[in-house]
């Protein structure tokens, strides 16, 4: 596995292409309880808090020893990252250090990078073929929610800083996943050659009904979202990597979008369902792609996409 890692790599290298994805691997919890699981992953609880049809899916079956559900949920992430063949994965609902670091070995990745909170459920991090320099975790204060981690890698001649996130639910309220929200974009504005990647559970879209919190990189701060650079079967704004629509998002600043190759962007079809989201991934090129146009709003649909955010 660690050849054909190496080889995939080269291979990237020689051709000056660099392949990066971002997987909500949905609650990948180990198979022991250390207090912080959410009530329905605790072992032997599932039947306690959920209905057995519920129990019995794919994410939540128990399956006798409480190691084993684990094992198949991470023998089954580790599929789809081999198959989806990223140079670099932003990975989001890790459960601790100790899986991430696991989930590397069986994925081939010699480096990783983890952040969580202090009795958190869940963490997120970075899984690489590339060396993964200069972490930082940004607390969200007032929330209850993830950290932002941000990575720098070298492309070329270029340093590009991976900010990967994972906002608060809908749940939570637009109050408090707006607090998240305005956190992130400090984060990416303090920043050079960011590629800001992960669940934003916050919907993408052009029009007079979109949420998208982090609307104001966009308008105000000329940031990229590689939804624009979907194939078509991708612009209706229910479809994306959720059944929510396009929550899991990319977001390139200005100064990189030369480096983005045009049509690279997609979501990934994996041999094994093992998540409720699929991978969204895409390519950067050391010397530069094709020019592109950016899809414009009009000032209606900025007002109105504006006040939804009060």
């Amino acid at each position: 596995m660690r050849i054909l890692a190496c080889l995939a790599l080269f291979l990237s290298v020689l051709f000056g292409e660099v392949k990066f994805a971002s997987f909500n691997t949905e609650n990948l919890f180990d198979g022991i309880n250390n207090g912080n699981e959410y009530k329905e992953f605790k072992i032997g609880a599932c039947q306690s808090q959920m209905s057995q049809s519920e129990c019995n899916l794919w994410r939540m079956r128990e399956l006798g020893k409480a190691g084993e559900r684990y094992e198949a949920k991470l023998t089954d992430v580790a599929k789809v990252l081999r198959e989806l063949a990223a140079d670099t994965v932003a990975v989001q609902e890790v459960e601790n250090e100790a899986v991430l670091r696991e989930l590397a070995k069986r994925a081939g990745y010699e480096f990783y990078k983890f952040a969580s909170v202090k009795n958190s459920p869940v963490g997120l991090g970075f899984l690489s073929h590339l060396p993964l320099k200069n972490a930082r975790v940004e607390e969200i204060r007032g929330v209850k929610t993830r950290p932002i981690l941000s990575v720098d890698v070298s492309v070329g001649g270029a340093t590009l800083t991976l900010v990967n996130v994972h906002l608060p639910a809908y749940s939570n309220g637009l109050k408090k996943r707006t607090i998240a929200a305005e956190v992130v974009q400090k984060v990416a504005l303090n920043s050079r050659n960011v590629i800001l990647l992960g669940d934003f559970n916050s919907q993408y879209k052009i029009g007079t009904k979109g949420d998208f919190l982090l609307i104001d990189l966009i308008t105000q701060n000329d940031f990229y979202n590689l939804w624009d650079d979907a194939p078509k079967s991708f612009k209706s704004h229910k479809k994306g990597a959720h059944k929510n629509g396009k929550i899991d998002n990319v977001m390139l600043s200005p100064e990189i979008l030369h480096l983005y190759k045009k049509g690279s962007f997609g979501v990934f079809e994996a041999s094994v369902e093992t998540s409720d989201h699929k991978p969204v991934f895409f390519v950067m090129e050391e010397r530069g792609g094709e020019k592109f146009e950016r899809e414009k709003f009009d000032d209606g649909e900025l007002e109105l996409l504006r006040k939804r955010r009060k």
